[in-house]
């Protein structure tokens, strides 16, 4: 399919994701500094509480392109065996929103500078719909017509299993397990969310005591859609600056960069640019994220937090 450079033709094509099996829940350019958005398993495998704040505004020029927020907390308790977290996700895409609220726990078993987690998650979405903002050419389509927006809410758990050493990770997680339409009325707008699947790992190598390269992969499943993976590598810096790179399949290349403060802030910027035929209407999607890394450093651990992963 070819894209228009009219903004009006491209509002369709914007709205397949929500009109068919394309993607359905928020993509990260930075995912990788926030493992716990694609799994549970994560929440307070850092050794201590870890707080961000992320912004998303993907295919910059693109009228009606995906918006992204997300805010997350987690930490370890109970001398690392227990982790929990809270997140809250605002995403918007043409005349459509989801609000997501997650409450995730895992338990942990530990070894020596080695840990198995198991996570669940409890999920509270808000979808909304505002067809008010359309202007067909057909404003008769009987799909177009009744209430001008609607909103509703919609449950969901998620499990997620991840292994992690000082050294290599790897993880894998269904976010969300139910599927459900994504309207609450009888019409055919709005689509079958379908589960996604998330598979990744990871390993760091220390060149130096300066220098460490963290390799990774992610692939990612959707039903009724062609596996994606995202190629990644960070190179840390002194423990200051990170810097990294991913190729995602049938879509692009992104590019990152964080600066990690002794006090434990950080803030950090990801850009990517589609190599598909987006890129001939669109700039580029950014991305900017800060957060905070709060270790209690007088407490002897059982595990070696895994700062890198």
């Amino acid at each position: 399919m070819l894209l228009s450079k009219d903004k009006s033709l491209l509002l369709l094509f914007l709205l397949l994701p929500i009109l068919g099996f394309a993607q359905q829940d928020p993509m990260y350019t930075q995912y990788i500094y926030n493992r716990m958005s694609i799994n549970p398993a994560y929440v307070g495998s850092k050794g201590g509480l870890s707080a961000m704040a992320l912004h998303r505004s993907q295919w910059q020029g693109v009228e009606g392109a995906p918006s992204t927020q997300n805010i997350s907390l987690h930490s370890p308790i109970l001398d690392n065996e227990i982790g929990l977290g809270l997140s809250a996700v605002r995403d918007q895409i043409g005349i459509s929103s989801q609000t997501q609220l997650a409450f995730m726990a895992c338990y942990r078993i530990i070894g020596h500078n080695k840990a198995l987690s198991f996570g669940l998650s409890g999920i509270a979405s808000n979808y909304q719909h505002d067809l008010s903002q359309l202007n067909p050419q057909n404003p008769q389509d009987p799909l177009l017509q009744g209430t001008a927006t609607e909103s509703y809410w919609q449950p969901n758990v998620g499990i997620g299993i991840y292994y992690y050493t000082h050294n290599y990770f790897a993880g894998f997680s269904i976010p969300k397990l139910l599927q459900h339409k994504s309207t609450s009325t009888d019409t055919e707008l709005g689509s079958e969310t379908v589960r996604h699947y998330f598979l990744n790992g990871g390993v760091k190598f220390n060149l130096s005591d300066q220098v460490k390269i963290v390799p990774s992969i992610l692939f990612k499943f959707v039903e009724s859609a062609p596996l994606q993976a995202d190629i990644s590598s960070l190179v840390v810096l002194q423990d200051l600056i990170w810097l990294g790179g991913t190729f995602r399949t049938q879509d692009g290349l992104a590019l990152m960069a964080q600066i990690h403060l002794p006090q434990g802030f950080y803030f950090g910027y990801g850009y990517d640019f589609p190599l598909t035929e987006l890129n001939t209407v669109t700039t580029g999607s950014h991305e900017i994220v800060i957060g905070i890394d709060i270790n209690d450093n007088n407490k002897t651990k059982r595990i070696l937090s895994p700062r890198y992963f």
